[in-house]
């Protein structure tokens, strides 16, 4: 007998607008991938947590020792893959978006937002969120591609998901 599916598929009348805001607004966890300054621009994925803004955009509190930090000190370009397939029988049956762009350290009036964003979503991070090696980075989304199962693949612009906020 198949596993239950405990997250929902996106309904047929949801747009694919409103399916990526639901990832990004749900998922905990994403998939970020940036260029290795090591080895020739070649890819390099790691898992993070990550919590929306205000504005829906996502936000990472990453560790000054972390690969990917030192590659996004050296090239912002970053992709992150929001993953919403769990708890579905087929796996390729659940939604996921690819969001492209870039990250930017959150600075100055912005961190305390930041900080209460994030800390809502994971709490657990308040142990960590203030030490001198932790910083919160924003992504800033140019294209984002979403895969809400057989089908239903769209390529979304920037204010199809954060609206006025844009990027």
């Amino acid at each position: 007998m198949a596993a239950a599916e405990v997250n929902p598929a996106p309904a047929a009348s949801e747009t694919a607008g409103e399916t990526a805001r639901r990832l990004i607004l749900t998922c905990g966890k994403a998939t970020l991938a940036t260029l290795d300054r090591n080895r020739a621009g070649m890819p390099y994925a790691s898992l993070v947590l990550i919590a929306p803004d205000a504005a829906g955009r996502p936000l990472l509190l990453l560790s000054g020792l972390a690969e990917h930090t030192a590659n996004l000190l050296a090239d912002p370009c970053a992709s992150l893959l929001l993953d919403g397939t769990e708890g579905f029988a087929e796996t390729l049956t659940g939604p996921r978006l690819t969001l492209s762009g870039t990250a930017q350290l959150v600075e100055g009036a912005d961190k305390a937002a930041a900080s209460d964003a994030y800390i809502a979503r994971h709490p657990s991070s308040s142990f960590y969120a203030g030490f001198k090696d932790f910083a919160f980075w924003r992504f800033s989304t140019e294209a984002a591609h979403l895969v809400a199962g057989f089908g239903r693949i769209d390529w979304l612009e920037p204010q199809a998901l954060f609206g006025d906020a844009g990027r």
